[in-house]
């Protein structure tokens, strides 16, 4: 009925609002797909009047409005992401707000095939506390509009497509405790501003993206993070003294980028049970301050450009499980007093050239007597 309605000889004729009245019937997908007929319509569709009416003949919100938290996608979720802004909007709107608009808290769609773009109507969304939606094939950029909802704690993004930079406006959500974008094509720099405000971060994964340039000196201020990831990136320069100011770090993870230098200021990360800094640039010496790290035990320096000795100091690293020092540049005498460790189970530094093939009498009985291994096993690699 609605397509013989809508032949192009009657459709001319009729009134604006009896077209979008007639339109309004349709699924709002197949509403969308008319625009195409003409410009008239085109425009009528696009009318957020019309996205309004629309949807809520369509939307069955009754059961929807009463939700604080949504874990399962109905077919217009899915379509949200695919939507004119204007459908977009008044989805946010009328779906999940309720009567009060504050009715949705926490948005947990992952795993759920999710494709298209965050939208920036997500912004409506004004008590959300929990936002997830790892491990989609969402793509395009983070909407800055997420940067307004200042109640959010955790901003979950991890195992998308999404590229562009990391915005700004993520500094303003000052309530943040985990914000994991990791595994994702992001690129730019990563933004002071994290460092700066997010004081209430403990989790922050940047893992896996495209990020250049230097790690932000911010970051001194996030004394609440227990793990830090910014593995397999391509940020460089030297690692900030600030880093040492994050006192409750446990787990600090720059591996596979292109970093050249290691500050003395990290012995003070107290806290520290692992520390990857595996292939990169880093062509300094090995910090004898790395001594004070009382509670680290898994360190990883292999496949760097590290000069000068292994530092005799790592010996009063007790808990120690795992070291790693091959592919370097080291020289001089493996420390004796790396043999006095109680728990170590790895100490790889094949690959050095300048070290001493002669090991020390306590080194020696390690080895043999607690068969350590001489390479990092796979199953080790893992660490924390």
């Amino acid at each position: 009925m609605v397509s013989h309605l809508l032949a192009p000889k009657l459709f001319v004729l009729l009134p604006s609002e009896v077209l979008q009245d007639i339109l309004a019937w349709l699924n709002p997908s197949q509403a969308l797909i008319f625009r195409r007929l003409c410009r008239r319509i085109a425009i009528l569709v696009h009318d957020r009047h019309f996205a309004s009416l629309n949807l809520k003949r369509h939307l069955h919100h009754t059961t929807q409005t009463q939700l604080s938290t949504s874990t399962r996608v109905n077919q217009f979720d899915k379509a949200w992401f695919h939507w004119p802004r204007n459908y977009q909007l008044m989805y946010a709107s009328l779906a999940y707000r309720g009567e009060k608009n504050t009715a949705l808290e926490n948005l947990c769609w992952v795993n759920q095939a999710l494709t298209g773009t965050i939208p920036h109507a997500i912004s409506y969304f004004k008590s959300l506390v929990y936002l997830d939606l790892r491990h989609n094939n969402l793509n395009g950029d983070i909407p800055s509009t997420i940067g307004s909802l200042t109640s959010l704690k955790y901003l979950l993004l991890s195992g998308n497509s999404l590229t562009g930079e990391i915005p700004e406006s993520l500094g303003a959500l000052v309530n943040l405790q985990e914000l994991d974008l990791r595994s994702n094509k992001l690129t730019g720099k990563i933004p002071e501003s994290l460092g700066s405000n997010l004081v209430n971060l403990r989790l922050l994964f940047l893992d896996k993206n495209d990020f250049v340039g230097e790690i932000p000196s911010t970051f001194g201020n996030l004394t609440q993070v227990v793990t830090l990831g910014l593995a397999k990136n391509r940020l460089s320069g030297q690692i900030p003294e600030e880093i040492g100011k994050m006192a409750s770090l446990n787990t600090l993870d720059c591996s596979e980028n292109e970093l050249e230098g290691i500050p003395a200021a990290m012995g003070d990360l107290e806290s520290l049970h692992c520390l990857y800094l595996q292939q990169n640039r880093i062509s300094t010496e090995i910090p004898s301050s790395f001594s004070r790290m009382r509670n680290l035990k898994y360190l990883f320096l292999n496949d760097n450009f590290l000069q000068g000795a292994i530092p005799a100091e790592l010996g009063e690293c007790l808990n120690l499980v795992c070291l790693d020092v091959a592919g370097n540049q080291l020289s001089g005498e493996i420390p004796a007093s790396l043999g006095l460790i109680p728990r170590l189970a790895v100490l790889s530094y094949s690959g050095n050239e300048g070290l001493s093939k002669v090991l020390p009498l306590e080194v020696e009985n390690l080895i043999h007597g607690k068969h350590v291994y001489l390479i990092t096993p796979p199953h080790m690699k893992a660490g924390c």
